[in-house]
């Protein structure tokens, strides 16, 4: 569920640390109905407790990936999207390598499939440079809070997939959820026509 914080802190960036974009109600709204779509469509009505740490880390690496996103478009930048895209994961993976090791998380490699490689291969190519390389497009094109938008729709995708391939069941409160994202994305997108 907090993966869909970013939106909303970017949002707040744009609007109230960088001056970009008027603080208007309709941004504000249009984030805040996708974050309540998304936590509509994750909250586990079984419950469970969370770490603390593991909050921590996941809502900091979402201020500083919504604090990246709202620099980035005024960075002096390579001309080439992939360039660029290719050195921030690259120092992005570094730097989690790094803390991963620090930490003593680095488990020895294991006996890698060539099915298992073949998804890796995909996910470094189609999951990782074409899309991160189109994201940093996009924010050349976009205001920032409407780029963001993805990580609402994410969640959606993830069930379309879940109920064709996993055979899952949708519900009324996945339906419910799926249409304030939907309605979030669309108010967001519109707002830049009007």
């Amino acid at each position: 569920m907090l993966v869909a914080t970013l939106p909303l802190w970017t949002a707040l960036f744009e609007m109230f640390v960088f001056g970009r974009e008027p603080a208007r109600a309709t941004t504000l709204g249009a984030v805040t109905l996708g974050l309540i779509g998304v936590i509509v469509l994750t909250r586990d009505p079984v419950g469970g407790g969370v770490s603390l740490l593991a909050f921590l880390a996941i809502v900091g690496s979402e201020i500083a990936w919504a604090l990246g996103t709202s620099l980035i478009t005024t960075m002096s930048l390579p001309k080439s999207h992939i360039v660029a895209a290719a050195a921030q994961m690259a120092i992005g993976g570094a730097t989690l390598l790094t803390s991963s090791a620090a930490l003593g998380e680095v488990p020895p490699l294991p006996a890698i499939s060539l099915e298992a490689a073949a998804a890796i291969a995909y996910q470094l190519v189609a999951g990782s440079l074409i899309a991160f390389t189109a994201y940093q497009w996009l924010l050349t094109q976009m205001p920032a809070t409407t780029v963001t938008s993805y990580a609402y729709v994410n969640p959606l995708v993830a069930l379309v997939i879940g109920h064709t391939l996993g055979e899952e069941t949708i519900g009324g409160r996945t339906i419910v959820g799926s249409l304030l994202v939907l309605a979030s994305t669309v108010a967001l997108l519109r707002r830049r026509h009007s």
